[in-house]
């Protein structure tokens, strides 16, 4: 009579071997983080949310669309920024897009200043970018600047100011 059951006999120990591997293997495997929610953009204007007259939502219509922005309630950092463009042509390129973007640290303000640059390109890359720069007129109660977009070997400007408080 033959051993029938010699093969059963190995399966169990590959089994076993085999458990053992996928849990290696998950261990190896880097852990997914969840995406935060997105946060919606600022308010285009806003009453100040602090000590400083310049701290809140602010916000101004430009050539490519609109961005608005927050500075925090001490009047020393730019939160966060928001870029938002409806068929905007630079460089051959055109774009219909919002981009919502930060830095931790948040970037500073300075002298009433403040300057941030925001990729419009979905993989990260640096060829299509946005400078935004800007200064808090106390008189008026309000910010003025200008911004440059870099698409391609194309640059693209203009200048922006938000309403008055």
């Amino acid at each position: 009579m033959k051993d029938h059951n010699h093969p059963r006999m190995m399966f169990i120990p590959a089994l076993i071997l085999l458990v053992s591997l996928a849990c290696t293997a998950s261990d190896l495997a880097p852990e997914w983080t969840p995406m935060p929610t997105p946060e919606p953009p600022p308010a285009e204007v806003g009453t100040p949310t602090g000590s400083s007259p310049m701290s809140g939502d602010w916000g101004a219509v430009t050539d490519f669309g609109r961005f608005t922005f927050r500075i925090s309630p001490d009047g020393t950092q730019l939160e966060t920024i928001y870029v938002e463009m409806d068929k905007w042509t630079c460089g051959g390129v055109t774009l219909t897009t919002g981009v919502s973007t930060y830095s931790d640290p948040p970037s500073t303000v300075e002298d009433a200043r403040f300057s941030e640059w925001v990729s419009l390109n979905n993989a990260g890359d640096h060829y299509h970018n946005i400078t935004i720069s800007g200064v808090y007129d106390e008189a008026a109660n309000k910010f003025t600047g200008d911004w440059s977009e870099e698409a391609f070997d194309t640059i693209c400007e203009g200048t922006w100011e938000t309403a008055s408080r």
